[in-house]
């Protein structure tokens, strides 16, 4: 689809008929550099995407790499000064950014962070919880969450580091961090306030994992559902999990790691 047309959509003209829809891809690429590296720029065009939701950047401010990354789209970025922070999120649209609407203001520290902006009468967040899990965190991002106006739409997109189902969101060693009651109840809280999991609104009986520690694990398919996307005031539709992209890295010589996921949404 061309620029053109991808205009039309949903998120760049707020105020298109109900039947039409908005793209989003949530993805934790695992440094800039290694992303850019490994032609995450050729790939993400692929995805013909109205929003994309980045995280783990490993980018200081001012680093010509968020640039690079945000080709095409209008930007916002949450990233580290001197050292830089091994996270960092950003958000990129095809529509304008209201950068006034940000909040909260951006969450960087060692627990991970996220921001919030509004574009085209949807709130978008892209997040990285780290596996530390710490309460200090989940509270600040409950709040703001509670903050947001509950009759707009919002789209909270990142890297949990947690899963729901112990039995179909995780294939593979190591369940520790992410896996226990007290990790896994902030996001039922966040569901708690009328969040809908998008993915699983559309797949309830599939894995949908999103990372895998090697390439043996890929190659079995025996990974981890963390990369989520979590919705209020929009229906899923449709759903994408990238496996190529996991598939292209290792070809490339790198590990899987984390797979973009895509939903496209309708109001």
């Amino acid at each position: 689809m061309s620029i053109a047309a991808t205009m039309k959509r949903l998120a760049v003209n707020p105020s298109n008929s109900a039947n039409q829809t908005i793209r989003v891809t949530t993805h934790n690429v695992g440094t800039a550099k290694k992303a850019i590296e490994y032609g995450w720029l050729d790939f993400a065009a692929r995805f013909d995407s109205d929003v994309i939701c980045l995280q783990s950047l490993n980018l200081r401010a001012g680093d010509p790499r968020s640039g690079a990354l945000a080709t095409g789209y209008d930007s916002y970025f949450a990233l580290g000064d001197v050292p830089p922070s091994p996270y960092g999120v950003g958000i990129l649209s095809r529509g304008s950014i209201d950068v006034s609407s940000e909040r909260p203001k951006t969450f960087l520290d060692q627990f991970g962070q996220w921001i919030i902006v509004k574009q085209g009468g949807i709130w978008f967040a892209s997040l990285y919880a780290t596996l530390t899990h710490s309460p200090e965190q989940h509270s600040a991002v409950l709040s703001e969450i509670a903050a947001l106006p509950k009759h707009e739409p919002v789209i909270l997109a990142g890297d949990f580091n947690t899963i729901q189902d112990l039995k179909l969101d995780a294939n593979q060693p190591g369940k520790g961090d992410g896996y226990n009651i007290a990790e896994r109840t902030w996001v039922k809280n966040v569901l708690d306030m009328g969040f809908t999991d998008a993915y699983r609104a559309l797949h309830n009986d599939q894995h949908g994992y999103t990372w895998w520690q090697n390439r043996r694990l890929f190659s079995e398919d025996r990974g981890t559902r963390i990369d989520l996307q979590l919705v209020r005031g929009l229906t899923p539709v449709a759903a994408t999990i990238h496996r190529e992209w996991c598939a292209h890295r290792i070809a490339a010589g790198g590990g899987p790691d984390h797979v973009p996921l895509t939903i496209e949404y309708r109001r």
